[in-house]
C-alpha cells in the first residue's frame, strides 16, 4: 500500500495455536490481566506436583511467544518477560496465565507493524518502570520502546539489575537503559540532517534529576547514568 511495509507473523501464530490447541487455551482481550501477582510461592514444592507440571510444555510455548514478541509484537513483551521468570519451575497458575497469553495472541494474530516512508527522521523514545514488581526480591521491571516516526524499531522489557528504593529511582534506571538504545540509534542515523530526537518521561522528579547537574542525587553510579540520560 503506497510506500508502506507491513510486518506480521500471522502464519507462524496460526501454527503455534494449532500445536497447542489441545490445551483449550481461552481467548482474552489482554496479554495479562491488570493487577495480576505472580511469585515463586506459586511454584510447585513437592516432587509429585513438579512431576505433574513437567507434563505441560511451558518452556516450549514460552519460547514460541518470546520469538513472536521479539520480532513483531511489542504488546506482549511485558507478559513474556514476567512469565519467563518461572520457566525453571512453573506452577499451574503460571501455566494458565501462559495459556491466556496464547489466547490473546490467537485473538490478535492479524496485528501488524507498519513501516512508512518518511522525509524527516523523528526518533521518539519512551521508558517506564513497574516499581518493586517482583514480589520475591522486590526488584523493579523496566520497559522501553523506540519509534522512528510511528514505526517501533526497538522494544524490550527487563528485570532491573538493582533494587530501587523509590518509584523515581526505578524510572531513572529505565530511563538510563532507554538512553543507551537511543545513543546507539542516533549513531546509526547521524548522517541524516533532519534528525529530531525526543525522550519522553512520565515522572516529574525523575525529569528534574536527569536534567539538573546540581541534583542532590550524587552517587557515583547515578552520576554515570546521568551521562546517558542528561
Amino acid at each position: 500500500m503506497g510506500n508502506e511495509l507491513f510486518i506480521h507473523q500471522s502464519e507462524y501464530i496460526h501454527k503455534v495455536c494449532e500445536k497447542y490447541q489441545c490445551f483449550n487455551y481461552p481467548v482474552t482481550s489482554l496479554p495479562i490481566a491488570v493487577g495480576i501477582v505472580l511469585s515463586k510461592t506459586q511454584c510447585p514444592s513437592t516432587e509429585v506436583v513438579i512431576s505433574e507440571m513437567s507434563k505441560f510444555p511451558y518452556r516450549n510455548l514460552l519460547g514460541c511467544l518470546s520469538f513472536i514478541s521479539g520480532r513483531t509484537r511489542p504488546d506482549i513483551c511485558y507478559a513474556v518477560n514476567i512469565l519467563s521468570q518461572f520457566q525453571s519451575n512453573p506452577g499451574l497458575v503460571h501455566w494458565n496465565i501462559l495459556l491466556k497469553l496464547l489466547g490473546y495472541v490467537a485473538q490478535t494474530k492479524t496485528y501488524k507493524l507498519k513501516l512508512s516512508e518518511t522525509n524527516n527522521l523523528n526518533i521518539n523514545c519512551y521508558s517506564d518502570a513497574d516499581f518493586a514488581a517482583n514480589r520475591d526480591d522486590r526488584i523493579s521491571i523496566g520497559g522501553l520502546i523506540l519509534f522512528i516516526d510511528n514505526s517501533p524499531i526497538i522494544w524490550k522489557t527487563f528485570k532491573q539489575k538493582c533494587v530501587s528504593l523509590s518509584t523515581m529511582e526505578s524510572e531513572y534506571v529505565s530511563l538510563c537503559e532507554s538512553a543507551k538504545e537511543l545513543v546507539w540509534t542516533i549513531r546509526i542515523f547521524k548522517e541524516f540532517e533532519n534528525l529530531n530526537v525526543i525522550k519522553t518521561i512520565n515522572n516529574y522528579v525523575q525529569l528534574r534529576i536527569a536534567s539538573s547537574p546540581q541534583s542532590w542525587y550524587i552517587s557515583t553510579t547515578e552520576k554515570t547514568k546521568r551521562l546517558y540520560t542528561g
